[in-house]
């Protein structure tokens, strides 16, 4: 086509509100942790229609409103093995109340086994990312964003000084009727942070391999 060619239209997104609320809490008894809490979300907003070619603008519907509520339960326990070694299991679970699709559950699951000065650790959550407010014109084609994340790693503290991690993690998403619909991603990570003075505190995350990154 000429070089000069001017896409159609695009869409753009106004969000008028967002509004969080969040809270968490843990109840220690002895050597369980009990853990309760509750999120809410609020959306608001609507989206417009740009032509590219004449800057015309028409809006994509009246005015959308979206509420997530989102009460947490978890349970820990710190099975102490003998003076040194601890076998942590955890597990807990979050339950997506919301206004326009389907409720959704969210459970997470982990081990950590070591000491207090090293251990190793994997973890399995599962996430909930529901459809913004450019897809509320279409509700029945599209679903909540799944996206479940494995990790497994070592971890190692030093005089409560240095503390560093080395972790391998997947990821894994779909949504019905969402772009990007299926992707997985597998990352390395190693994180340092130094703590023994309070101004510098030093973190690197670095992202070693990906795939199938959409």
């Amino acid at each position: 086509g000429p070089s000069d060619s001017i896409p159609l239209s695009y869409i753009k997104q106004i969000q008028g509100m967002t509004g969080v609320v969040t809270a968490i809490y843990d109840v220690p008894v002895g050597d369980f942790t009990g853990s309760f809490g509750l999120d809410t979300i609020v959306e608001e907003g609507r989206t417009r229609t740009i032509r590219g070619k004449d800057n015309f603008v028409t809006f994509g519907g009246p005015w959308q409103r979206q509420v997530t509520t989102s009460p947490y339960l978890g349970a820990r326990y710190d099975w102490h093995l003998d003076e040194d070694y601890t076998l942590t299991p955890s597990v807990g679970t979050r339950y997506h109340f919301n206004t326009k699709f389907d409720d959704e559950w969210a459970p997470s699951a982990a081990l950590d086994f070591g000491t207090s000065a090293a251990g190793i650790y994997a973890s399995w959550a599962r996430g909930i990312h529901y459809p913004g407010l450019i897809f509320l014109q279409n509700e029945a084609a599209c679903d909540a964003e799944r996206m479940d994340a494995f990790n497994v790693g070592v971890r190692g503290n030093w005089e409560d000084v240095v503390t560093a991690r080395l972790s391998g993690q997947r990821f894994q998403a779909r949504a019905r009727g969402r772009p990007f619909s299926a992707s997985q991603i597998f990352q390395a990570r190693i994180s340092l942070r130094w703590s023994g003075y309070k101004p510098l505190n030093f973190s690197a995350i670095p992202a070693l391999y990906c795939r199938d990154c959409r």
